[in-house]
């Protein structure tokens, strides 16, 4: 949900880490990126990027009987080249990545987000701390 006091060109919601916060991220991104008439196929990877990114902090951050919060804080600004933008997204954690928090994947499908997330933006920036980790993804230029 976009916070009154957030201006128009930001978006924050603060949820639980928790599978069940998942749809509520992507569906108010979603909203937040149509009213910013953001073109539909860069907005599917700005979503999708950012779900991957929420999805480690759920399997990852905290216990999961101990979900923590998640902070998600968007914001649109200049592209990279004249009459472009770009959408940059930080998903902000206050855990701490334990490998013991990770879900368990006897198939081998897991451990392919970070490839997702850099494959869908234009950059991937991780920034660990002793009081958590932040998540910033810079979507790809779109026209204005």
């Amino acid at each position: 949900m976009n916070t009154d006091a957030a201006p128009d060109h930001e978006w924050m919601q603060v949820l639980p880490a928790a599978p069940s916060s998942l749809r509520a991220a992507r569906t108010s991104l979603a909203d937040w990126l149509s009213q910013q008439h953001w073109p539909p196929d860069d907005m599917d990877d700005v979503i999708l990027a950012v779900n991957e990114a929420l999805t480690n902090v759920i399997d990852h951050a905290y216990p999961a009987d101990q979900p923590g919060p998640v902070q998600l804080h968007a914001w649109r600004g200049a592209g990279s080249i004249p009459e472009t933008r770009r959408v940059t997204v930080a998903i902000t954690d206050r855990g701490s990545w334990n490998p013991a928090h990770r879900a368990v994947d006897s198939g081998g499908y897991r451990g392919h987000g970070l490839a997702v997330m850099s494959g869908l933006t234009a950059s991937l920036h991780i920034q660990r701390s002793a009081g958590g980790t932040t998540v910033i993804l810079v979507g790809n230029d779109t026209p204005i």
